[in-house]
């Protein structure tokens, strides 16, 4: 036997399009983002790999607020009451857990003369 390399000629295949109309291509179906990671939520563990490979290894939150309340007496006494909420959530990349504090804290401040 001899060996004897097998060639086929090139087609190009092509659409006759009436007159008047044309050929749109179908469009692909649309994949989801994976390059954008939503912070305010616990990662996917696909999402923590990519974090992990780039070197992150979590990140986390912050938020605080306060409620403040004055009193004011006549005799130019005067208190002011305090509220202040505190929240920290925290998303370890490398154990895929989420930590989450929450704290309150209350007081009192005054100004002026006491009797």
């Amino acid at each position: 036997m001899f060996d004897m390399p097998i060639r086929f000629p090139s087609v190009t295949l092509t659409r006759n399009t009436p007159a008047g109309e044309t050929m749109t291509a179908k469009a692909e179906a649309s994949t989801p983002k994976t390059d954008v990671i939503d912070l305010s939520k616990p990662p996917t563990s696909e999402q923590a790999e990519r974090l992990r490979s780039a070197g992150i290894l979590g990140y986390g939150s912050v938020s605080a607020s306060k409620q403040v309340a004055t009193e004011t007496r006549g005799d130019g006494f005067s208190v002011t009451h305090f509220v202040t909420n505190y929240k920290h959530t925290f998303f370890d990349v490398v154990n895929e857990a989420t930590y989450q504090n929450i704290s309150t804290s209350t007081g009192a401040f005054s100004s002026g003369q006491l009797p």
